[in-house]
């Protein structure tokens, strides 16, 4: 009997199921207190060090069986797992209780050779008829891009790459937000720049849009128009004619989200549905969407109220207001309900940190409107500081001086930022030192990672010793932590497809870069007087190799085969 890993499933999936059915056994003995709740509370884990195994459990701690400590319960699981010879070479239990667990070679070589054979495609899963949308960037179309939407889209675009590692599909959508008044003052703030080309001395408003992006703008629509809008008439609320306004309105929102396409292809990042706010007043969806949510509906103050406490708001919701239009809130629901009937089993919103009451109000909306709680998931992101000698980039759409995403270009490259924009966790406030970036040494991970590819690929490049599939003669403690590292590639991407947390693929890549350039400090691995051992610590280091590369495809960053 061999260990079989399916496609679906990790070393630790294996685990788990080994102990679970361990505990059904001793069930029948010994009565577990809260045995179905404990099935799924226990954990396994990658060790710390590998001198406590491959791998360690927190089960004999969360068991409960009467007149039994942590310990014995520890030896009691290790009794009833059956053929743990085939699997193990080793079980132990050790104070206070954690059980570990030491993977027979055979267990180890068969995954080496996985990941040496199956390459780029190691760690790919299989799931069936699973089908998630995430909603990112989405900046409304009124200027350039900044860090922070970056940090938005590189963040989505990652997740996104992982869950199709997984086995998900995934559409990536932007909603543009063009049916709202920031697009009139857009078309207010162009249209006076304009007629400043033909000598009429008119200020943008101080709610206007500032930037130099909105010069280039306005000297588009001269050189496409010519002179046709010197004469129309505006106020700081809007472009009195009509048809002139929006033909205005339209150009400006066009030429935004050209250039907002432009910018995030140049960061990797594809969009694969384009939604419009405009579409939802276009086809009606808010009259649907209040019959759908009719029977939560009151009048008050001559205002429509959505009735939100009934499911754990704070207050009810205004979706219009007595002067009968409509709040932003009420095309949101409608877009979301949109989303939700499509048939999505989970759609994601990537949101900035001041839209956390926001996350809760919609959460409450699509209840109402008969889905379930747990189809919306959002993500709040933190914001994002540039630093150049201890002082910050500040960014400002509408006065002018913001750094845009084609500066950061210029400055980083795609590959710095996505993986500095992708290195802490969503909720963590990012500070990004500009000097520290762009040096060439191991202060730089990215650097530090992609180097460790690099030397590896000279080493291989340079042996004459053909690569083994044996891996039986690796015993020394770096070995033993490469591999074990190696062994947890998979059930990486499963907890990032579970739980969302792409900074844990960046953290891991460091530590595998960091485990090898230790190892190539202390091991001699290319050597023709000990061919044996070469052949398999050549077959190790290609593996990282093979790893490295495969998990910074997934960050969307380009590996280097020289520097």
């Amino acid at each position: 009997m061999i260990l079989k890993i399916q496609m679906i499933e990790t070393i630790i999936d294996k685990i788990k199921k080994i102990i679970l059915k361990s505990l059904t056994n001793i069930n029948k003995y010994y009565k577990i207190d809260d045995f179905f709740i404990l099935k799924n509370k226990f954990t396994v884990e990658k060790t710390k060090n590998i001198q406590f195994g491959n791998f360690s459990s927190n089960v004999a701690m969360l068991t409960k069986i009467k007149n039994k400590s942590a310990m014995e319960i520890g030896e009691l699981i290790k009794k009833h797992i059956k053929y743990k010879q085939k699997y193990f070479i080793k079980i132990e239990t050790i104070n206070p209780g954690f059980i570990n667990f030491f993977l027979n070679k055979r267990i180890i070589k068969k995954v080496l050779n996985e990941i040496a054979k199956k390459k780029d495609l190691y760690g790919q899963f299989k799931h069936k008829n699973v089908h998630y949308n995430i909603e990112f960037v989405s900046a409304n179309p009124t200027g350039l891009i900044h860090i922070g939407h970056l940090r938005n889209g590189i963040y989505g675009d990652c997740l996104t790459r992982i869950w199709k590692k997984y086995g998900i599909n995934v559409d990536k959508e932007y909603y543009v937000n063009d049916g709202g008044n920031q697009i009139k003052k857009l078309g207010i703030s162009v249209l006076i720049r304009y007629l400043n080309m033909f000598g009429k001395k008119y200020e943008i408003p101080n709610d206007g849009y500032h930037g130099e992006e909105i010069k280039d703008v306005a000297n588009e629509l001269k050189a496409k128009y010519n002179d046709a809008f010197i004469n129309t008439k505006f106020n700081d609320q809007e472009i009195l004619e009509q048809k002139e306004g929006e033909k205005i309105y339209n150009f400006a929102k066009d030429f935004f989200l050209c250039e907002i396409k432009k910018d995030l292809k140049k960061f990797g990042i594809l969009i694969d549905i384009w939604s419009y706010e405009s579409s939802i007043y276009k086809y009606n969806l808010l009259t649907a969407i209040l019959t759908k949510l009719k029977k939560n509906l009151y009048k008050k103050n001559g205002a429509l109220w959505l009735r939100s406490t009934v499911v754990g708001d704070d207050k009810d919701r205004v979706l219009k207001k007595s002067d009968g239009t409509y709040t932003y809130f009420a095309p949101d629901i409608a877009y979301h309900d949109l989303k939700l009937s499509r048939g999505y089993n989970k759609i994601f919103d990537i949101l900035g940190a001041d839209h956390k009451s926001y996350a809760n109000q919609m959460t409450i909306a699509i209840q109402l409107l008969n889905f379930e709680k747990k189809q919306l998931h959002v993500c709040i992101m933190q914001i994002v500081q540039l630093l150049k000698n201890g002082k910050e980039f500040k960014m400002s759409k509408r006065f002018g001086n913001s750094f845009n995403a084609r500066d950061i270009y210029t400055l980083f490259g795609k590959d710095t930022i996505r993986w500095y924009l992708s290195s802490q966790s969503l909720d963590s406030h990012i500070k990004i030192d500009v000097d520290k970036i762009t040096k060439k040494t191991s202060e730089n991970s990215l650097y530090y990672v992609q180097y460790a590819y690099v030397r590896i690929k000279q080493i291989l490049s340079k042996s004459t010793i053909k690569l083994s599939k044996k891996y039986v003669l690796l015993n020394t403690k770096h070995e033993k932590e490469i591999i074990n590292h190696l062994l947890f590639f998979k059930q990486i991407i499963k907890n990032i497809a579970q739980n969302y947390e792409v900074h844990k693929m960046t953290n891991y890549l460091y530590a595998l870069a960091k485990f090898f350039h230790n190892y190539y400090e202390n091991a001699i691995i290319n050597d023709t007087n000990n061919i044996k051992m070469s052949s398999q610590r050549l077959s190790l280091i290609n593996d990282i190799a093979i790893i490295i590369k495969n998990g910074l495809n997934l960050l969307g960053i380009d590996v280097m085969e020289q520097m």
